[in-house]
């Protein structure tokens, strides 16, 4: 059982380290000893400010890589080493490693889980290539010298000038690629299904919605007839068939809004 006790309120967690990726996003870690799967997230809770569901960036010791884009997010990315924050989880399913060589594709602050997916597929004798897009260099994530990366971004500013279905195209037709896993906006990672899917190769896409709960009371995180906190984060190709998918996500007050 998870040491953030389900059922039982957020804990309190001692922040350990805070390092910055770029000028919008920071890499907390916490002093929690949790098991986390790459896919798996939190409710993270900020008195005064309220909660928001972070995916792990890894664990042992727990971490969340967070971009500041509201109030909840731009207050807990502003906090010390010393001071604290309040979890519950982990919630969700996992991730699922296959095959023998993989693509991770990162998009923004997707790129966390990525890596720490990438991490443990070279735990299992996995050989991980790491595609890292974002709109401009200043947004780009840091990537583990261990890891074969790819580098793209919307203006060409760093890297590849393109998308990261273009880099993913360019993989597939040079090498055998087992598997394919996605965490980022999701028209890239509908693009990154559909040609995982069109090449028959196994797929999984993490995806990020608005929730309160994270354990399905709040219905806030529905995809189509999906909520994402417990039939998900982690999806498979089945996902393409959701109508909502892609299209709409749903705002604070549930509305369903255009992506």
């Amino acid at each position: 059982m998870s040491k953030v006790l389900r059922g039982m309120g957020p804990k309190r967690f001692k922040i350990l380290a805070v390092e910055e990726e770029n000028s919008f996003t920071k890499t907390i870690t916490v002093e929690c000893g949790d098991e986390a799967r790459p896919g798996q997230f939190y409710m993270v809770w900020l008195p005064g400010t309220g909660q928001k569901p972070f995916s792990v960036s890894a664990s042992k010791p727990l971490q969340f890589s967070i971009a500041g884009v509201g109030p909840a997010s731009n207050a807990i990315i502003s906090k010390k080493p010393g001071e604290y924050l309040w979890l519950s989880g982990p919630y969700g399913k996992a991730f699922k490693l296959h095959g023998k060589k993989a693509v991770m594709i990162g998009g923004g602050y997707g790129t966390g889980p990525m890596r720490y997916l990438c991490s443990l597929a070279l735990e299992n004798g996995i050989e991980p290539h790491l595609v890292i897009g974002a709109r401009t260099k200043d947004r780009l994530m840091k990537h583990p010298a261990s890891v074969r990366t790819f580098l793209c971004t919307d203006d060409g500013s760093e890297g590849r000038k393109g998308f990261v279905t273009d880099v993913l195209a360019e993989i597939i037709k040079n090498e055998k690629i087992d598997a394919v896993y996605a965490c980022g906006p999701e028209r890239m990672m509908e693009a990154v299904g559909k040609m995982a899917k069109k090449e028959g190769i196994f797929c999984q896409l993490l995806l990020e919605r608005y929730m309160k709960c994270g354990f399905g009371m709040c219905g806030q995180c529905s995809c189509g007839e999906s909520l994402i906190c417990v039939d998900g984060p982690v999806y498979g190709i089945e996902i393409l068939d959701n109508p909502e998918f892609g299209k709409f996500h749903r705002d604070s007050s549930g509305k369903k809004v255009n992506l």
